[in-house]
């Protein structure tokens, strides 16, 4: 396994240990996650206990502890709700206009996948990809169904990581696309 070949740290100890130059008896590896879903704590942080490994988790931090997940889980969720919505061809027809007009999608007749959707709406201005997203949910009929492991952590989910030895750090406050900012 991992921790049988390698000292697993935090990044920010594992960083410390490489400034410091010091002989190791094997390598170091960090373990990070992203954005801070429920299911590291339920998941990841209990097969990490069993091998004695710390990791670090980065947080989007204005979603901690909130109702909604990340934007690109509401769209690709949302898209899904939609083609599964539509029955018709004229239904699926008016997804597909929807994604041509605001994605510059191809006027062929299939629909994308849900990651592509996203992948697409990625190189939106955070208005327009909140605008699509939100005709995208209103096609789906409030159909757009989360569980609890979809959503981010909450603040004593995050301070169970922490006292376990796990560093929490922060994945921005909002997820934005870098180079759109």
């Amino acid at each position: 396994t991992l921790a049988e070949r390698y000292e697993v740290l935090p990044l920010r100890e594992a960083w410390a240990a490489l400034r410091q130059g010091a002989r190791r008896d094997c390598p170091l590896a960090t373990l990070t996650f992203d954005d801070g879903y429920r299911d590291n704590v339920r998941f990841a942080a209990p097969i990490l206990a069993t091998f004695n490994m710390k990791a670090t988790f980065f947080v989007v931090s204005d979603l901690v502890g909130g109702a909604r997940p990340p934007w690109y889980d509401r769209m690709g969720k949302a898209f899904q709700s939609c083609v599964a919505r539509a029955q018709t061809e004229q239904e699926r027809g008016k997804v597909h206009r929807l994604l041509e007009s605001a994605l510059k999608l191809d006027s062929h007749n299939e629909l994308p996948a849900p990651h592509r959707v996203v992948a697409l709406a990625k190189s939106l201005l955070a208005e327009k990809r909140e605008a699509l997203m939100a005709k995208l949910e209103e096609l789906a009929g409030g159909n757009v169904m989360f569980g609890p492991d979809d959503l981010i952590m909450d603040a004593a989910e995050l301070k169970e990581l922490a006292k376990a030895g796990h560093e929490i750090g922060s994945h921005t406050r909002t997820h934005p696309i870098l180079p759109m900012v």
